[in-house]
């Protein structure tokens, strides 16, 4: 099965290097490394540099996306490129596990066809995975660091990264995976090693920090696209709208949250039911008046 591992950086080579190095030794005759320069840096001579005596051009490519534009355009760059039949995503500031790949192509291969697979943070002990529609609804959305592969055919079928959201496109695209109801394997063996970059470090990134408005703004943008995928009773849905309502109302938005929960359901008594779900889990919240 051929597969390209993909990795989109901005800035970051030594933590690429470390990225690339543990993807390396993971590669067959069938995997290539492809990474995605979203920023400034000559990230092919870098490499080139480092990994020359390990791994052929073919094998380690560099392309160019004219950034900084960001993750999502950059995932979807390196996806467009590839012709392989799975994609598996590895940020800049992670590392694969040893073995990694060989049980994603494992688990991709076996008689069960799934369409996707994560590695939620919180893994049953003792077992090997489980079906993502049987986990609890909080560990069905995962983002792309949680060692996240896709079918290339999956992936352009239900649409890409969405560009215009600069927080949650991973759990946009995951969004809409359970919505198609796509068939995902969740496992609990160990992917990847996440973030060697620390917050307090002072490195550029794909994923600059983005302001509380703008991020409350995507939040509500892949809640009111993807609720009308869903029956009215499903799980999921309410997980959405938690979500939403919960960062709003901490960031001191919960007017904002209010006026956008209402508009998604005109139906008074339903509304007013959700409304008191959502402030009873919660909890009371206080509205900062400069955020109205």
């Amino acid at each position: 099965m051929k597969f390209d591992i993909i990795i989109p950086t901005c800035g970051r080579d030594a933590s690429l290097s470390k990225a690339v190095e543990s993807a390396i030794p993971q590669l067959n005759e069938h995997g290539r490394i492809i990474v995605v320069n979203d920023g400034e840096l000559d990230v092919a001579r870098i490499l080139e540099q480092q990994f020359a005596e390990q791994v052929s051009d073919e094998r380690l490519i560099v392309i160019s996306n004219s950034g900084p534009h960001g993750a999502s355009r950059a995932r979807n760059a390196g996806v467009a490129f590839s012709n392989a039949e799975l994609i598996l995503f590895l940020d800049d500031d992670d590392t694969f596990a040893p073995q990694a790949v060989e049980r994603i192509l494992a688990a991709a291969k076996g008689d069960f066809k799934y369409g996707f697979a994560v590695s939620p943070k919180k893994a049953q002990t003792g077992q090997r995975g489980a079906r993502i529609a049987d986990l609890p609804v909080k560990y069905r959305f995962a983002a792309t660091s949680a060692a996240f592969w896709i079918r290339r055919d999956v992936f352009n079928a239900i649409g890409q990264f969405d560009e215009e959201l600069t927080v949650a496109e991973d759990f946009d695209l995951c969004a809409r995976l359970r919505a198609k109801q796509i068939a995902g394997w969740a496992s609990y063996e160990a992917g990847v090693k996440r973030g060697q970059i620390r917050d307090t470090d002072q490195t550029q990134s794909l994923v600059q920090r983005t302001a509380v408005k703008e991020t409350i703004r995507c939040r509500h943008e892949l809640m009111a696209r993807n609720l009308d995928n869903f029956s009215y009773a499903n799980a999921e849905k309410f997980y959405l709208i938690e979500q939403f309502a919960r960062r709003a109302v901490r960031s001191g938005m919960s007017r904002y949250a209010l006026k956008k929960i209402a508009k998604q359901f005109p139906n008074p008594i339903a509304l007013f039911g959700l409304i008191v779900w959502v402030f009873n889990l919660l909890g009371a919240p206080r509205d900062a008046a400069a955020r109205k």
